[in-house]
């Protein structure tokens, strides 16, 4: 997919840090753009990127990648299962 976290492996301790750049640019791009309508349509993401925000504008770039990557597991989790998206309950 296009965002792809880092991997550090050692003493059977899985540890995943911050998102490399090996995915697709366009796809990243294309996300992030998405991404921003989800944030405005849906509360539970608008939530999220709040929380991961803090209110900080030097975090806007950082929470919006972690809620794209929240996007991107929620819409493999869709195609995956066939359902719809239906927010939060």
């Amino acid at each position: 997919m296009a965002y792809i976290p880092s991997q550090d492996s050692s003493a059977g301790k899985n540890r995943l840090g911050h998102i490399t750049k090996q995915g697709l640019a366009a796809v990243r791009k294309l996300l992030c753009e998405g991404d921003w309508q989800v944030i405005r349509r849906c509360p539970e993401m608008s939530r999220k990127f709040d929380k991961t925000c803090h209110g900080r504008q030097d975090r806007r770039k950082i929470a919006l990648v972690a809620t794209a990557r929240h996007l991107s597991c929620v819409m493999f989790s869709m195609l995956k299962t066939d359902e719809v998206y239906r927010g939060a309950a």
